[in-house]
Order: C-alpha cells, then structure tokens, then sequence
C-alpha cells in the first residue's frame, strides 16, 4: 500500500481522532521507531480492498480447478 501521509505510534496516542479523521481520505502509516508497523484506512477503503481481494482469490480458484484433469465417474458410482 502506498501512502505518503505517517504517524508515530505516540501521535496516535494523543491525536486518535484526528489521525482517524485523515485516514477516511488517504491511508496513513503508522510508524513504531520509524518503522512501518500499520496501515490505517477507513471502514470503506478496507471492505473495497477485502472486496477485491476476494474476487481475486475466487478467480485463482476457479483457474485452479479448471486447470485439473477431469475425473472419470459412472452414472452407478455417484
């Protein structure tokens, strides 16, 4: 993910709600040390992301499976 908007760990401590606020309109990096530790986003960018990320893993199972050998079964056996 990219974002060019960070926060410490101690800033977000003492300004939550306006580090909350800024993520409803860009994703912000929270830092631990400086580094990377977090992303935060807003409620609709994340269910747009989880979203997309499950079309995408449907599609590789769908791939997945066409990709097998079908199985040979008799009318008897099923």
């Amino acid at each position: 993910m990219h974002t060019d908007h960070s926060v410490n760990i101690k800033k977000l401590r003492r300004h939550a709600k306006a580090v909350l606020r800024e993520a409803i309109l860009e994703p912000v990096m929270i830092l631990d040390d400086e580094i990377p530790a977090a992303y935060l986003v807003s409620a609709e960018k994340y269910d747009t992301m989880n979203k997309k990320l499950y079309d995408i893993h449907g599609l590789e199972r769908v791939g997945k499976l066409s990709s097998r050998k079908p199985a040979k079964a008799f009318a008897d056996e099923l």
